[in-house]
Order: structure tokens, then C-alpha cells, then sequence
């Protein structure tokens, strides 16, 4: 995936985050992008979360494999 475009991003922040926090999410898992652009518009939205006042913690994973892995084991954890 390329990067993410300009208004997904501001739903991601405006709609997403609210709405994952309202649902009791606290982290996001995600699979490292390939690209460049994709990275940086990563670590866009991660810089842009951690300005929230109740921001989700990101986790990153070099596969989508491992970011299901991830996702389950925090939820056998809680």
C-alpha cells in the first residue's frame, strides 16, 4: 500500500480514533509499509495521535501475520 491519502488520514484521526477509544480499542497494530511514502504517512498519523489527549498506542509488525498475533494475544491479555 502507498501512502494514505490526505482524507483518510483526517478520518483516521477524526472519526477512527474517537471511535476505537469510545469502544475501549487503546492500541492499534500495524504492518510496516513497504514504501517510503507509506512510512512517512505512518508516521504521520502516529505523530498526529500522540498530540490527542487520549491517544492509542500504535504497535508496528514486519507482517500482517504478526500484527494478528499481536492483536490476539493483547486481547487474551485484558
Amino acid at each position: 500500500m502507498g501512502a494514505i491519502p490526505e482524507e483518510a488520514q483526517r478520518w483516521l484521526q477524526d472519526e477512527f480514533n474517537v471511535r476505537a477509544l469510545a469502544a475501549g480499542l487503546r492500541v492499534v497494530h500495524v504492518v510496516v509499509a513497504e514504501s517510503i511514502f507509506g512510512k512517512i504517512a505512518t508516521q504521520r498519523y502516529e505523530q498526529q495521535t500522540a498530540t490527542q489527549a487520549a491517544a492509542l498506542g500504535i504497535v508496528y509488525y514486519a507482517s500482517l501475520a504478526e500484527a494478528k498475533a499481536g492483536a490476539q494475544q493483547e486481547l487474551q491479555t485484558r
